[in-house]
């Protein structure tokens, strides 16, 4: 019996992501013998862990990968134990190079955000691994409701009085976040609080972290009908090119992720028509741009060819230049929604990018 990875599959994606991110990123945690044994499934799945799509696996190595990715993602677990710990006070992290302690509070993150001068600032806040219990879920989003009441509280004293905390920029905008895991009543329950402390902004946080797909766009749903029209709503880590439209639709306005640049960095484009690993050996003579409706400087200057020698020597500039293109993806999907918002035809728009842009890699 053979598996076949696909991405249509969000658990089977999940778990071999999981592993990929997991063995990328904490390779200390486990045994050298098992740190092996995640990279020989890997392998076997098709490569580094991202992108990969209707790759065959041995059944007994599928469940055998998946359980030491959830065996590495205790471990992980224990290990953030005992470099943070949250209190009704803030959050006392333990650095892991050298031991030191930082007390974060509400108060003092407001204080380092005026410094910086950032356009927009954050309340502290704690973001609940998925999945949570509702008790938990719950003692967590109420404590980062009473967080946003004092960060709020220390920001308009420090408008009145700046005291000891240099203001670089007074016109800095304050945005609250909304909790509340994916439990409908807490989520409301946390819009409803913290619009009632009263913020410039509102993002809904705690999402994109491994719940299905179709349940954060229901989050999302019902969370934005809570949140006041007139003021910009942010949707916190998402997401993909379909997540930027079909969140939009039910009334996100902003949007932050590492997904353009970290797939970038791994050899992943995103393009009119979906998406394009670099990698590839079919690119190795390909003397056409990543994608022909981009003007970016990635795809006016350099062919796929060139750009998969890049990746596939080690060169920085394969990163920079396959990021270059991803954030003008990006951008450009967010300028065609707001075209498309204006002229008041966002929804043959949105039907037409989901039917183009699909999720499926033009390689597979």
């Amino acid at each position: 019996m053979r598996i076949m990875i696909d991405p249509k599959t969000p658990q089977a994606r999940r778990d071999f992501l999981k592993a990929g991110a997991l063995i990328a990123v904490f390779p200390a945690i486990l045994s050298a013998q098992s740190t092996k044994a995640i990279k020989v499934g890997l392998v076997g799945c098709g490569g580094r862990g991202t992108g990969a799509a209707s790759q065959a696996l041995n059944a007994d190595d599928y469940s055998e990968l998946t359980a030491m990715a959830d065996v590495y993602q205790e471990r992980i677990d224990e290990s953030l134990d005992t470099l943070r710990k949250v209190t009704e006070e803030g959050v006392l992290f333990r650095s892991h190079l050298n031991g030191d302690q930082h007390l974060f509070t509400p108060e003092s993150t407001i204080d380092v955000q005026m410094s910086l001068g950032s356009d927009i600032m954050m309340v502290l806040d704690e973001c609940l691994a998925y999945p949570a219990t509702h008790e938990d879920a719950a003692e967590s989003m109420q404590r980062s409701v009473r967080w946003a009441a004092r960060c709020r509280a220390r920001l308009e004293l420090l408008r009145r009085t700046p005291a000891d905390v240099t203001v670089s920029n007074p016109g800095q905008a304050q945005f609250g976040i909304v909790q509340g895991g994916v439990f409908s009543d807490l989520r409301q329950e946390s819009a409803d609080a913290t619009v009632a402390i009263g913020f410039e902004g509102y993002a809904i946080g705690g999402l994109s972290v491994g719940e299905p797909i179709d349940q954060m766009y229901q989050v999302v749903q019902e969370t934005t009908a809570r949140l006041p029209r007139a003021l910009p709503r942010y949707l916190m880590g998402a997401g993909t090119p379909e997540d930027l439209v079909e969140c939009v639709a039910r009334g996100i306005d902003m949007f932050d992720c590492v997904l353009p640049t970290r797939n970038a960095r791994n050899g992943q484009l995103f393009t009119s028509v979906g998406r394009l690993n670099i990698k590839n050996a079919k690119y190795a003579e390909d003397e056409g741009p990543v994608d022909p409706a981009c003007r970016c400087y990635t795809c006016t200057h350099h062919t796929r060819a060139y750009l998969r020698h890049l990746y596939q020597a080690g060169e920085m500039s394969a990163g920079a230049l396959n990021t270059l293109h991803n954030l003008t993806f990006y951008l450009d999907t967010m300028k065609r929604i707001r075209e498309a918002i204006q002229l008041g035809t966002f929804e043959r728009f949105r039907q037409e990018f989901l039917r183009s842009v699909s999720s499926l890699s033009l390689d597979s």
